[in-house]
């Protein structure tokens, strides 16, 4: 079993990143390895998977939580991307976690009610919902948290 060196000092490069590729197909790690770069990217980083898919990472805090953004695949068909793709997805991200104070992974906000008010939505729920659905006794109930 050959020994994948996880300590790696610098940035990655394709050459490092095509020869990683030929020694995992050769001699794949028992589980999964990380490997993070040193300089300039901070929680950027491969895993090196047992079924030889290498994927780039992006390792951050965010609400107290440390959280593991999935970049892409170096040699998986599926998504697969090339390092300079990956870089830009993590600069993306980078920006996005510090400079914008937003959780990458977070779904997109969107404007849900199409500028309703939320005494608008209320009376509609009420209209064509509740009064339909539901006994006269929990309409009733219902309009008068509404109104509170």
């Amino acid at each position: 079993m050959a020994y994948i060196k996880t300590k790696f000092s610098g940035k990655f490069t394709d050459f490092y990143l095509e020869a990683l590729r030929k020694e995992v197909e050769k001699n794949p790690p028992p589980k999964y390895v990380d490997i993070r770069e040193t300089k300039g990217s901070e929680g950027f980083g491969i895993r090196v998977r047992k079924t030889g898919v290498i994927n780039f990472f992006y390792f951050y805090h965010f609400g107290g939580r440390r959280r593991m953004l999935v970049i892409g695949s170096y040699n998986y068909d599926r998504n697969r991307m090339t390092l300079a793709e990956a870089r830009q997805k993590y600069n993306d991200a980078f920006s996005q976690v510090h400079a914008h104070k937003r959780d990458p992974m977070a779904p997109p906000v969107e404007n849900i009610g199409g500028g309703l008010t939320v005494s608008e939505v209320a009376k509609e729920f009420l209209e064509k919902y509740s009064v339909v659905n539901y006994a006269p006794r929990w309409h009733d109930n219902i309009k008068s948290v509404l109104e509170r």
